[in-house]
């Protein structure tokens, strides 16, 4: 049976090695760390080999998970399990964990223009929460930044004379977007609405607390938007960023330029919304050619 406090003790060391000596930001420790508990939760008390971890694997990909989030657990799993053998000279046969883990043909879900419309303006911007809510969907699309970006994002990396926004992205690696008209004033109102209020906070984004706001809030409230307009779609703020690359794509925008945009490292990764706008065309032309 597996000594679930052992392996408690070893993840404690494992953090520290992944912050200090890797230099791991705490995102990307938070997400190893949580990948590694969530298996050891799996196991129940058996003993960690690649048959259950393969199945987990499988469990995973039923629950509607996709390759790349799988993949992501996989490498998890394998990176902990080489530094336990290497470090308290277990014998785990790590190689039989790096079995293929196909990558999805299931395209990202996206928001049509009238529905990103919608979302935004479905709320009362008298009101300073729901200012705040309607400046959340509106500065995603606008920029195509993911969520814990702005979650990070500060006044100071907002540039009003050069119309631009500094993000910073995966491995503390900033980008430079332009700041679009829309979202230029719905800032500036957000401001005065804080400062009425006597806010003060580096950060744009704030809580109903005048903190700092998290992941999962947002996640909340781009959730009940899309129920509040009837939205049927399986929506969360990585759909709003889906959405903004592939309506740019569908207007003449660049793929290179799409990808700078994005922050992606690799044009690859940029490359599935060539496959979401073709499929887009394919749906219009059933819909409106005549000869469909």
């Amino acid at each position: 049976m597996i000594d679930l406090l052992k392996h408690e003790s070893f993840i404690q060391d494992y953090s520290s090695y992944l912050k200090f000596e890797l230099g791991l930001t705490s995102n990307t420790l938070d997400a190893y760390l949580s990948d590694i508990k969530k298996f050891l939760l799996y196991l129940n008390g058996r003993n960690i080999n690649h048959k259950l971890f393969y199945e987990y694997n499988k469990e995973l990909e039923n629950l509607g998970l996709s390759s790349s989030t799988r993949t992501r657990y996989q490498s998890s799993i394998i990176n902990y399990l080489k530094w336990v053998n290497l470090s308290y000279e277990q014998s785990y046969e790590v190689d039989k964990f790096n079995f293929d883990i196909s990558k999805s043909s299931i395209l990202p879900e996206v928001l049509n223009i009238e529905e990103i419309n919608s979302m935004i303006d479905s709320y009362d911007t008298t009101k300073y929460i729901e200012l705040r809510n309607s400046l959340i969907i509106e500065a995603m699309y606008s920029t195509a930044c993911r969520v814990s970006e702005l979650c990070t994002m500060k006044l100071g990396d907002i540039d009003f004379d050069r119309k631009v926004i500094k993000i910073i992205g995966k491995g503390e690696k900033s980008r430079i977007v332009p700041l679009g008209s829309y979202l230029e004033k719905k800032i500036y109102k957000y401001i005065e609405a804080r400062e009425d209020k006597g806010i003060d906070s580096q950060y744009l984004i704030l809580s109903k607390t005048s903190k700092q706001i998290d992941r999962t809030a947002i996640f909340r409230i781009v959730k009940k938007s899309a129920m509040t307009e009837n939205i049927s779609k399986n929506i969360h703020p990585h759909t709003i960023r889906h959405s903004a690359a592939t309506h740019m794509l569908e207007g003449g925008c660049d793929l290179r330029l799409i990808q700078e945009f994005l922050g992606h490292s690799s044009i690859t990764t940029t490359q599935i919304y060539t496959k979401i706008s073709g499929q887009h065309m394919i749906e219009i032309y059933k819909e409106t050619h005549p000869r469909s």
